[in-house]
């Protein structure tokens, strides 16, 4: 037999099923038991069969592409996150559409394009997410859920780091060097996460009675920790510890202390990020961290996935993930 021209219906009589049953097998569709699906699985790799994923979607008029909703990817970790993401997708037999969100393109633009391929869900992993982007999803028919972020409304269902906790997990370890001025760099003032970070950390140092001498606006970029360098150190008493948003913006501070203002780090002073990207680890850099449990929060999220293509309705439930604390010579 032609493996091109192998069908549905092929796979259907060499495994005694009907077409449908094939069909479904190669959805989430729950009425297909584990046993039948895997016979089908193993025909259609034996015989050469491929699904035409359009024309499922057109017959079912949802299809097993996930859009994925991010922001713009200058930040390590986003780009980090979106690949395990998709990796994760695609093992699962789903097709990762993503949709870019920035100055010039909105939700609106990404909503148009996801109805267009009758998408089965949408992931919102951008950093600013707003009750309107969600409203919109909702509005056009689409299933939506929120990565890295909660939905404090609960209209979708959301995966996220346990940030206030890893927040506080920070602000305790420095705490543990007996510092006696502490700065803090925030992120982002929009995001939520910056806001859960802050948190946790302000909590986590108003535990040990401490109170920061400085806590400085930022933006999650490398430019942002060089510009807090020059508050910190170019004038006056100079912190001996210092909390970072993330780790680029810990990365900024580093190497403007150092070649700027000749400073030695931890002797100077410390200093811990959040994320642990992997040039956290640099020789360069060795900062102490707060890891993000990305492989956790995907095997979450892709779980979610699941369970809202099988039974097309929208769920509302919130899953926390903890952090960890990374030491290593920064502090």
């Amino acid at each position: 037999m032609d493996r091109q021209s192998v069908t549905a219906e092929d796979v259907a009589r060499h495994v005694g099923v009907s077409r449908s049953t094939v069909s479904r097998a190669f959805s989430a569709d729950r009425l297909v038991k584990k046993v039948t699906r895997k016979k089908i699985l193993k025909a259609a790799e034996e015989l050469g069969y491929q699904p035409n994923a359009l024309a499922q979607a057109l017959i079912s008029r949802r299809s097993q592409i996930v859009g994925i909703v991010m922001g713009e990817l200058n930040n390590p970790f986003h780009a980090i996150l979106h690949g395990a993401l998709t990796s994760s997708l695609q093992a699962n037999g789903y097709i990762p559409m993503t949709a870019q969100l920035g100055p010039d393109k909105s939700i609106t633009d990404a909503v148009s394009m996801f109805r267009q391929y009758q998408v089965g869900a949408v992931l919102l992993t951008s950093m600013v997410v707003t009750q309107s982007m969600i409203a919109a999803c909702r509005k056009a028919g689409l299933l939506v859920a929120l990565l890295n972020r909660i939905d404090e409304e609960d209209l979708a269902a959301s995966v996220c780091a346990d940030l206030e906790q890893g927040g506080m997990l920070a602000a305790e370890h420095i705490i543990s060097r007996s510092p006696s001025r502490i700065a803090i760099i925030e992120g982002h003032e929009k995001s939520w996460t910056a806001k859960a970070r802050l948190a946790g950390h302000l909590a986590g140092l108003q535990r040990a009675g401490i109170t920061p001498v400085w806590v400085l606006p930022g933006d999650y970029t490398y430019k942002a920790g060089a510009v807090a360098a020059d508050v910190l150190f170019s004038d006056g008493p100079r912190p001996d510890a210092v909390i970072c948003a993330n780790d680029l913006t810990a990365m900024g501070l580093m190497d403007t202390a150092r070649s700027k203002y000749g400073l030695r780090i931890p002797n100077d002073f410390a200093v811990i990020g959040f994320d642990d990207i992997p040039m956290a680890e640099w020789d360069c850099f060795d900062l102490t961290t707060v890891r993000l449990p990305v492989n956790r929060m995907i095997e979450r999220t892709t779980d979610l996935v699941d369970r809202m293509m099988a039974e097309p309705t929208q769920v509302s439930e919130k899953t926390w993930v903890p952090c960890r604390l990374v030491m290593r010579g920064t502090t």
